[in-house]
């Protein structure tokens, strides 16, 4: 009686503390979701084409349908247009060599404004005052942004 008793019960707490730590990370950690910044966040991929392969063919369209956190791929291609960032994404060309944001004389290619922990990478901006200004923002990534044609590549004012 005492070797199965003995047996029986190392395995039953065995049992027991599997139990209880398997639901503790959801007892310690319930709010892990909302910890993670936006470079490893679960947000969606949108993808913009010019020529109407993607999701979007507007840039802009794709910033406004984003949400915090998620990824614009963008597609080889000219895009006439002045994007306006408002909101934490991951603005991502496939090469500056073959992503063009012509800003027509507008102002600035791209504002980045009033939000924080963007990406910004690989798009080339040109014919404009500023190819990025970036006001009241912080923690943002720029990368691998060419802005021939432009008063100042990258503007950043509070």
């Amino acid at each position: 009686e005492e070797t199965m008793s003995s047996s029986i019960r190392p395995t039953v707490i065995l049992i027991i503390l599997f139990l209880v730590l398997a639901g503790l990370p959801d007892l310690v950690f319930p709010y892990s979701e909302v910890i993670f910044p936006v470079g490893i966040s679960k947000g969606e991929t949108i993808v913009v084409n010019a020529s109407g392969g993607g999701d979007y063919t507007i840039i802009q369209w794709a910033v406004d349908n984003a949400s915090n956190g998620d990824t614009i791929n963008v597609q080889p291609g000219t895009y006439s247009e002045r994007v306006i960032i408002n909101k934490s994404i991951r603005l991502i060309g496939t090469d500056p060599r073959d992503v063009f944001i012509d800003g027509e004389g507008q102002g600035h290619c791209l504002n980045i404004e009033n939000s924080n922990d963007n990406e910004i990478s690989n798009i080339t901006t040109y014919n404009e005052d500023y190819g990025i200004y970036i006001s009241n923002s912080n923690n943002n990534n720029i990368n691998n942004i060419f802005s021939p044609n432009n008063q100042e590549g990258i503007h950043i004012t509070n």
